[in-house]
């Protein structure tokens, strides 16, 4: 006969659901500021570079997903409206295109992304789109006016029109920041600048910040990898490479797609960077000039993009701030991808007569909607985060996401996201996810909040990472769902490499539109949410909350008490949890039951005459072991039979260990494990049968034990 074994203790298992790609959300991360105003031009490159302002450049190439919410603000009623050549029907009928267009579609909605082609950057288009596109930024999105903003477009027509490029003088008196494609200065600078390389500031040849020629291979790659010559034989999503950055954060400046550039001279333009499918002789700083002359019109190509710049970078207003939680918090800019996010204005987010903390989705006198977010400046490290939530969330628009999170980079993230993703009949309401999401890193659940309150706790270490959401509000972890726990999740170094090293909290509040391929919905109405309170603990006071070492890594602890990791006194190579009372103290994690009968064992040792041990599944008490009244000699192993019907193959299960006496009553716990037997036996039976005999004291479900 065949045992499987699903050893508890050497995993944090969680829910198997699919993977779900994450929207990007709508913050100044999606911007890099550029700093360093007055740095010289590249002597030893192509005698580019040289900027006298400080600016910000786009992080990412402009994806499908934004610019389809552009051809959606543009062109309600579609592509008879089209007179500016906006939408290339090549983004549709090319495998390589990543916008369709559908004329029966409601207005508004005629232009959807491809499946998994949302967050690839556009291409076909050409020089007039990009500008045009800036425009639109500048002026705010939805209804605002592709002809004027950064540039001034006369007599304009189909891929088509008079430009009044601005000026440097006129880019550095602005009275207000507007978008714009880079000047060839500003593409040069942003790539292959760096006023931290080794030995003085200066440039690199490659845009990964390196003298060494990247890596052409498919994505992630390493810190010198990108998407050239064929390597991957198509388009990557924007910063796929994320560990290849230049020195000022953005990504993909070498490779995936040729970025266009305000730069023209006697009438045509240039763009810059190289593509997927040219050579590696296109990605150095001495190759920059290699694709000037192109005609402003070209529109058909399909590794031609772009990316946008803001300036000048020296108006760019500082942050608002807000004072909550007796900390000081920037109130987000106004910097749009998918939604726009308002400028710190009271009508969006503010602090009551409590002290507490509101923001509000709410729709502007433009008719655009605005979301809000706030953000620590400074990085709090290793800890325990505690955000105390005031409003049933459940009770908000399916397409709206209130988020808390600490962010380090897209893929080095620790979400609580609250959200429906714009599924009214969605089976969760939460989730909790270490980016990038998979199988591995996300959990999701129904919150099912008894009233408004609820409080979600990130303990963020080295090597792990627990989340754990509750009913009411608390200021440490509950121990059991009685006590109003709802779910929890761990994530730890054996199950991959998605735990960041640095972070700032942010709190959020906005409208999943992916990117704006989904419109906002026409029932949407204003909406708020109110966090109570936010509580950091640093991590050297919470650092026995958690089990990280050994064998028993991936079970929480709590209670009045302590629950450490302790060397097996009979076996200095084994690492045991050992339990002491204050009054109760327990262990718990959530688990995947299997789906036919198996034994649960553990080893345990009371190391003293008082105390019961509890054992708890699913909330229910199943057994309770009483102390034998003095203290063991060595590790015990009892088996439990379970057969319960109503526990079989669920996942994300709570098993728990309390141990409740007199202060002081301790005890030792080690190798959980389930062992599932394939068929049920006349021998199994006889042994559920003999251990219900000798079980002292039990109830709650049909699960026995042996000793």
């Amino acid at each position: 006969m065949t045992i499987h074994r699903a050893v508890l203790c050497l995993l944090g298992i969680g829910v198997l659901i699919p993977q779900v790609l994450q929207p990007a959300q709508a913050t100044d991360a999606d911007l890099v500021r550029v700093t360093n105003a007055g740095n010289p031009d590249d002597a030893h490159g192509s005698g580019y570079g040289g900027v006298a302002y400080e600016y910000s450049m786009g992080k990412y190439e402009v994806t499908n997903a934004e610019y389809c919410a552009f051809l959606n603000s543009k062109l309600p009623t579609g592509t008879a409206a089209d007179t500016y050549g906006l939408y290339n029907p090549l983004m549709g009928s090319s495998p390589a295109g990543g916008i369709v267009f559908t004329d029966i579609a409601p207005g508004g909605a005629k232009f959807t992304t491809k499946p998994g082609a949302s967050q690839l950057p556009v291409v076909y288009v050409c020089w007039y789109d990009a500008i045009r596109y800036a425009n639109w930024l500048t002026n705010g999105q939805g209804t605002g006016d592709t002809e004027t903003g950064g540039y001034t477009i006369l007599s304009g027509g189909y891929n088509s029109g008079t430009v009044l490029v601005p000026t440097t003088a006129e880019r550095m008196g602005w009275a207000s920041p507007r978008f714009v494609l880079p000047t060839e200065d500003e593409w040069y600078k942003a790539a292959w600048y760096d006023p931290s390389k080794a030995g003085a500031p200066g440039y690199w040849d490659y845009a990964t910040r390196t003298d060494t020629r990247p890596v052409g291979e498919p994505p992630p790659g390493s810190a010198n990898s990108a998407n050239y010559g064929y390597a991957v034989n198509a388009l990557t999503n924007v910063g796929a490479y994320s560990a290849a950055q230049g020195a000022y954060g953005t990504f993909d400046q070498n490779g995936n797609v040729w970025e266009w550039a305000e730069t023209m001279a006697a009438g045509l333009g240039m763009y810059c960077g190289g593509s997927w499918r040219h050579g590696a002789a296109y990605l150095p700083a001495s190759s920059f000039l290699s694709h000037s002359g192109q005609a402003l019109d070209f529109e058909n190509s399909d590794e031609v993009g772009f990316r946008v710049a803001l300036v000048p970078g020296t108006e760019l207003p500082p942050l608002p701030t807000i004072q909550f939680a007796g900390r000081q918090w920037d109130v987000e800019h106004n910097v749009p991808r998918s939604t726009p996010y308002d400028s710190g204005s009271p009508e969006s987010v503010w602090t009551d007569s409590q002290g507490r903390l509101h923001l509000k989705i709410r729709r502007s006198g433009d008719g655009n909607w605005l979301c809000a977010e706030v953000m620590l400046p400074d990085p709090l490290g290793y800890g325990r985060y505690l955000f105390k939530v005031a409003t049933n969330t459940e009770e908000l628009h399916a397409q709206t996401v209130a988020a808390m999170f600490l962010y380090q980079d897209d893929n080095h993230e620790i979400d609580v996201e609250m959200t429906r993703w714009n599924d009214p009949n969605a089976s969760y309401s939460c989730q909790f996810v270490t980016q990038p999401p998979s199988v591995e890193t996300m959990k999701r659940f129904k919150l099912d909040l008894a009233g408004d309150y609820s409080t979600h706790f990130i303990d963020w270490l080295p090597d792990s990472i627990y989340w754990q959401s509750n009913h009411g509000h608390y200021d440490n972890p509950p121990s059991s769902k009685d006590a109003g726990m709802i779910s929890s999740f761990f994530y730890d170094r054996t199950q991959g490499d998605s735990i960041p090293t640095d972070g700032n909290v942010h709190i959020s509040f906005w409208i999943y539109t992916e990117g704006g391929a989904i419109p906002v919905s026409t029932e949407l109405t204003d909406q708020e949410i109110v966090i109570a309170d936010f509580r950091f603990l640093k991590m050297s006071d919470v650092a026995n909350s958690r089990f990280a070492l050994g064998t028993l890594a991936g079970w929480a602890a709590g209670g009045q008490g302590v629950a450490e990791v302790v060397v097996d006194p009979n076996d200095s190579s084994n690492q045991v949890a050992r339990l002491t009372t204050g009054s109760a103290v327990s262990i718990w994690q959530d688990v995947d039951i299997l789906e036919s009968e198996f034994f649960l064992r553990f080893d345990h040792r009371f190391m003293t005459g008082t105390g019961n041990l509890e054992v708890w599944i699913d909330g229910g008490l199943v057994a309770i072991l009483a102390s034998p009244g003095s203290a063991e000699e060595s590790l015990t192993k009892s088996e439990f039979a379970i057969g319960d019907a109503n526990l079989l193959g669920r996942s994300g299960v709570e098993l728990l260990f309390r141990l409740d006496g007199p202060a002081g009553s301790s005890m030792l716990i080690d190798n959980v494990e389930m062992i599932e037997v394939p068929e049920p036996s006349w021998l199994f039976l006889l042994t559920v049968l003999a251990a219900a005999v000798r079980c002292g004291r039990h109830k709650g479900r049909s699960m026995d034990v042996t000793t």
